[in-house]
């Protein structure tokens, strides 16, 4: 139960910022939620995937990864990566 509250949020965020929720941390969209009820008192935040989306420092985005050692990997024979 706890898995889907922060789901539901996750895939609107990553739709406002337009990637895919593979890309959305749901930790960080948990822990933002938080903030976006810290912020709503004095009247920052109307709207908490807006909120969510526009802050940067919370970690939600996940960091892409380094293509090149992808490929270096992919490249390795079977046996090796077993």
């Amino acid at each position: 139960m706890l898995y889907a509250v922060p789901v539901d949020p996750a895939d609107d965020v990553a739709d406002t910022l337009g990637v895919p929720l593979e890309r959305i941390s749901l930790e960080p969209v948990f822990r933002g939620l938080d903030y976006v009820g810290l912020a709503a008192a004095p009247g920052e935040a109307d709207d908490p995937v807006a909120y969510l989306a526009a802050q940067h420092d919370l970690g939600i985005l996940k960091p892409r990864r380094n293509t090149r050692l992808r490929q270096r990997l992919d490249a390795l024979p079977p046996e090796l990566l077993s």
